[in-house]
Parts: C-alpha cells; structure tokens; sequence
C-alpha cells in the first residue's frame, strides 16, 4: 500500500536521475527510503542494519577475513542492544521488509559473509529503521529512531537503540583505522527523535533574574492529558520523564554519541541561536495579523497538528526540532574555508505548516555539500523528508501509536548519575 501511495512521486523522480532505495515494514510509522542520484560517486553499496555496514565496510577494505574484526562484528550483531536496537531479526522474510535498491551487484567479498558468520548487508532491519550508503568519498547512516515512549519497556527499546548506534560508530572508527582511512567522513542523517536543548523546543522560557529554563516539552501536566498522565508507567526512570525526545535520558545518551564519534549537529553550528527573520507573519488561530512570533519561525521540523477541537489540536502552534544532519567534526569549518557544509536549513515553518511539509507533519532539512570540502567544486545536496512522526501523544487521526513490546521477563531497573554524566543499566 506504501508503495502504491507514493509512486506517483517516484514517476517524478526518476526522470531526473533519482533511484528509491526502499526499507520498509509492514505496520504503521516505520520505514525508510532515500532517493539516490547516481552518479560515479556511488560505489553502489548498501546495508539496511548495523551489523550489515560493518560487514560491508570490511568488506571494502579486503578486512573480512581478520579474525580480531570478525569476532567484534560478530559479537555486536548477537548482542542484546544490536538485536533490540537495529531489529536484526527478520521474522516474517520478504514480509516484513522490502527494497527497490540502486546497486546491481555487491562486492564480491560481501557475498561470502555468511560462511564467515558476518550479519549480511542485504538483511533488513526488521522495521526498516535504518539504511547505510557507502559513497566513493563519504558514509551516510539514515536512520528513524524508535519513539522513546512513556513505558519501562519502549524507554528501555530506545535505550538499546542509542547504544547500538554508539556501538557502531565505534567499531567503523576501529575498521577505518585498521584499513587505514580514520578520517572518512560520515553523515548520519533523519529522524533522530531527540531535541538536544530547550532551543530545540518551542515555547521555553528563561528567568531574566536566575537564567532557569522552563521547558513546555518537559513538563507531562502540561504536555499530556490526564488521562495520559494517569496512564503512564509510574515505574519509569525520572530521568525518562517527559515528552519523548525531551527526557534527561535521551539528551544525555545523544550527547554522548556526538562527543564520541566527533559528530557535529550541521543546522545547530550554523544557526547557533537560531534563524532570525522578519519576513514570518504570525498566521495562527488567532491571528491573520502581520504580528510576528518567534515560535513560527523556520527552526523547527516537526509541528503540531490543527485540530478540531482541543484533544485533536493540543499541540497547535507548537513545534520541535528532532530531524538531523550529523556530519563528521572535521567536516564543518568554523571559518567555512574547510568546510564541507555550504548550507543547512529548514525547509518549513510556521503553526499552518507552510513551506515544504507536503502534508506530513515534519518538514525536509535541507543540506548542500561541496564535493571536495570548500574547494569551490561542484555542489550536491541532501534533503531529509519523513513521514508522519511516530509518536504516541499527537497524530492526525487520534489514535495513539502501540509500542512494539519487548518480552515480559525483561525488566530494567535504571539509574542515572548526573554528575558523572553516565547512566547505569542494570538487566534482570
């Protein structure tokens, strides 16, 4: 059915140039898809979990025969966090996922890994969360991030999926050192379903006299319903409290990620406070008039949706920024003269969503690269569009999204250390 719904934007994009690389599932609010312009910068490689790029990548690099790299894979792709985090497992075959790829052919080495025991690159996640391109001079990880939910059980699926992506990010660092290549560059890029700061989240306040932040997104009473709150698993962390993509939590996990792995948040770097502009009338429920508000301005990707009455449009007028471009550090010059990055910038804004939200409630992110890092060649772009945002508090026809259970004997029992900024999982 998704397939068929969005074919006639394919019939568009194709006599252009544009090839879809599809990973898909069968279910609500899950998938991925890139729309590839292949060019003779496309090696046509692609894996579709974790596990799976870092078999392609060793592949690359002839390194799927040493024995070190082979056992680190491997134990990644059995571990608890892999298997929970990139959906590994694929029950269901050809049903649960399927792919219209770009490439004709894997590299040969790659089509010998399951003797090797190495996770395949052609192996879907088994929601299509995640796609791997591995360009001739750079790596791109698409990826939409489970909802981190209000249940011991979702928080502790999103947990498992962070740490797998730290994980991975890790070991591509140790393939590329081994085969010589550290400073590849890489973007990871999507929907992240995370607001890194209270600037990532509309209608936040800060205190004149003591700098406190109040964030609106932070605060379930005023957030969710009552019955909402009432409904929540009183049994989660504090630290998992609040609106998902707004939680102590997953701020501090994120942060982690991008320190370790030298990423830089690309539109954050270039707007460090933020677009600022005139030009954005307020066109509210209220308005009409040439008021201005901040809130409506282009720094946010995901809003609110208009509803009819105050359970369907709760969030109108509100908005978050949890889609991404995540580019290598090195990648993102203070000065520009060594910067990849030519642009970034949202493409939609305002409480009536105008500008490119095409009838979703998040709008694409934009990105230009230079094809040589600032040397004045060639230009290509990047844009990140989604679908309807997975979430279990705001969607267009009501209902709430069912996180995918995890098994009833796993329970997880969390602490969180602010000040040694680490946070303890204990599995029982």
């Amino acid at each position: 059915q998704e397939l068929r719904e969005v074919e006639p934007f394919l019939a568009i994009c194709r006599p252009l140039g544009y090839v879809p690389v599809w990973s898909l599932a069968q279910g609500r609010n899950a998938g991925t898809l890139s729309l590839v312009r292949k060019t003779n910068n496309c090696k046509d490689w692609t894996a579709f979990t974790l596990g799976g790029s870092l078999t392609l990548m060793m592949a690359a690099y002839g390194l799927d025969k040493d024995a070190d790299l082979v056992k680190l894979v491997q134990d990644f792709a059995n571990s608890s966090s892999a298997q929970n985090g990139s959906s590994s497992s694929n029950s269901g075959g050809s049903k649960q996922s399927s792919m219209m790829a770009f490439m004709k052919k894997q590299p040969s080495a790659s089509s010998n890994t399951s003797s090797a025991g190495l996770p395949s690159p052609t192996k879907h996640d088994a929601e299509g969360r995640m796609q791997f391109l591995r360009f001739a001079g750079m790596d791109l990880l698409h990826t939409y991030v489970p909802n981190n939910g209000r249940t011991v059980e979702s928080n502790l699926r999103r947990r498992s999926f962070d740490l797998a992506v730290r994980r991975f990010l890790s070991l591509r660092k140790r393939i590329l050192t081994e085969a010589g290549d550290a400073a590849r560059p890489i973007i990871w890029a999507g929907d992240l379903n995370v607001a890194r700061t209270h600037l990532d989240g509309t209608h936040h306040a800060i205190d004149p006299a003591t700098g406190k932040v109040t964030e609106y997104w932070t605060d379930e009473s005023k957030c969710y319903s009552r019955k909402d709150v009432a409904n929540a698993d009183m049994n989660r962390p504090k630290g998992d409290v609040g609106i998902p993509g707004f939680t102590p939590n997953e701020r501090l996990r994120f942060e982690q990620i991008l320190k370790e792995a030298n990423l830089k948040d690309v539109w954050r770097e270039l707007h460090p406070n933020g677009v600022v502009t005139a030009k954005v009338p307020h066109l509210g429920r209220h308005g009409g008039s040439d008021e201005q508000s901040v809130w409506n301005v282009a720094n946010y990707t995901w809003r609110g949706t208009q509803g009819r009455n105050q359970a369907m449009g709760r969030y109108q007028g509100k908005g978050q920024r949890i889609d991404y471009f995540l580019i290598s550090d090195d990648d993102v010059g203070e000065d520009g003269g060594n910067s990849r990055v030519v642009s970034c910038d949202i493409l939609g804004y305002g409480e009536e969503r105008l500008g490119f939200f095409a009838g979703s409630d998040h709008c694409p992110v934009g990105l230009v690269l230079n094809s040589g890092g600032g040397d004045g060649n060639e230009k290509r772009t990047n844009s990140s569009a989604h679908a309807e945002h997975e979430t279990d508090y705001d969607t267009d026809d009501g209902e709430e999204f069912e996180d995918r259970k995890l098994p009833a004997t796993k329970k997880a029992k969390v602490a969180k250390d602010v000040s040694a900024g680490k946070e303890v999982i204990d599995l029982t």
